[in-house]
């Protein structure tokens, strides 16, 4: 069963918490799965140590269509928080 609960402030508050621990040197970083209809990736976001930036990796974009959508995503985030 998939749970479909809206993502909400609670949401928000636990990745927060969660995200203030993390070292994005750690290889064992902090990791979560987003699953659609047809695709799962995996996601590793992590703090940059001594900086005010949030380093993202993201996994399992295998089709030529969904990586550019990935790269375009980043760099509207990347752009919007400086």
């Amino acid at each position: 069963m998939t749970d479909t609960t809206p993502y909400d402030d609670t949401d928000q508050g636990a990745v927060a918490r969660t995200l203030e621990t993390t070292d994005d040197e750690d290889p064992k970083r902090w990791s979560c799965r987003l699953a659609g209809s047809t695709r799962t990736l995996g996601v590793r976001p992590a703090n940059a140590v001594g900086s005010d930036v949030l380093s993202v990796v993201v996994g399992g974009a295998r089709s030529p269509e969904l990586r550019p959508r990935i790269d375009t995503l980043l760099a509207a985030l990347a752009a919007t928080a400086s």
